[in-house]
């Protein structure tokens, strides 16, 4: 899997745009999975996996394709999610745009494993706005959780935690 996101990286620091956007259009198809993203994943995917690990493997790479921002981990951070990322956005000055961030964040923590690719790409769309960038290593693991009710409990409970987190102050 770290290949895979590190493949990815790759792509996007050779400025070659053409296999970003031939990933891209897999958004627009999914969950069936577009043929021109075949090309760059299928020699990522196990052998073993099933469909919804595989169908994993092509969301990332679409969801990345549309917003290939790296993600820099701090020395002392482990495995920002999207909780995190989405806490990232919140603006201390303006309630009103953090109230509809927390509902859209909410709308993603509930998302049906079906609809969880429209969710995601709804998410990293606004992350997106918000020049916020993914750990793709972390969203990549989350996302093959999502698919088991104990895996997706996991990942709601860690992305919750994450995203209603207090942020410590000097003051404390």
């Amino acid at each position: 899997m770290s290949r895979f996101i590190d493949y990815l990286y790759q792509l996007k620091e050779a400025e070659d745009r053409a296999p970003l956007a031939e990933m891209r259009r897999g958004l627009n198809d999914f969950p069936h999975i577009h043929p021109r993203l075949l090309r760059y994943v299928n020699r990522f995917v196990p052998a073993s996996a099933g469909e919804w690990e595989a169908n994993s493997y092509y969301l990332i790479a679409a969801l990345f394709a549309s917003h290939p921002q790296p993600y820099e981990r701090k020395e002392d951070e482990k495995f920002p999610n999207l909780g995190r990322h989405f806490q990232a956005t919140l603006d201390p000055s303006n309630e009103g745009a953090n109230v509809s961030t927390e509902r859209r964040f909410t709308v993603l923590l509930e998302a049906h494993p079906e609809d969880l690719h429209f969710h995601l790409r709804q998410a990293v769309s606004f992350l997106r706005s918000k020049e916020q960038p993914i750990d793709w290593k972390q969203l990549h693991k989350d996302i093959r959780a999502w698919r088991y009710e104990d895996g997706r409990a996991r990942v709601q409970k860690n992305w919750a935690n994450q995203f209603w987190q207090r942020k410590s102050t000097t003051e404390e």
